[in-house]
């Protein structure tokens, strides 16, 4: 597998704070599954997001702000939504998945999120 000719750069929400509802949400898995998401974040980095293939990838349907899904399986299956901003992969909103689908809360909080992260890094580019 070749890596992306593109650098990729994955920052969790919100990109302006070292503290956030995804790093928490990471933070409090086991360590074990800890490790597996950052172990498949490096992937994201390194490959980007059309590279690692729609096993791992997927576009949220029901997403206006065109996020995408990594899904991360085991005996305790872990999604990251993310959007991408450019060059820049920011993860948007992280949660345990504990049924067939998810819900339309975790669709909106992303889609929240993700309008929040570009305009953020819209306001930034125009410094």
């Amino acid at each position: 597998m070749h890596t992306d000719p593109v650098n990729w750069t994955v920052e969790l929400y919100p990109p302006w704070s070292e503290a956030g509802p995804v790093r928490k949400a990471i933070q409090q898995q086991p360590r074990k599954n800890r490790a597996r998401i950052m172990r498949r974040l490096e992937s994201l980095e390194e490959f980007g997001p059309h590279r690692l293939g729609s096993g791992h990838v997927k576009k949220v349907k029901r997403s206006r702000e065109g996020v995408l899904e990594l899904r991360i399986l085991g005996v305790s299956s872990f999604r990251l939504f993310f959007v991408c901003i450019g060059h820049i992969i920011v993860v948007v909103h992280a949660f345990r998945k504990q049924g067939p689908g998810f819900t339309g809360d975790d669709v909106k909080a992303a889609d929240s999120r993700a309008g929040k992260a570009k305009e953020w890094y819209k306001e930034q580019s125009l410094r």
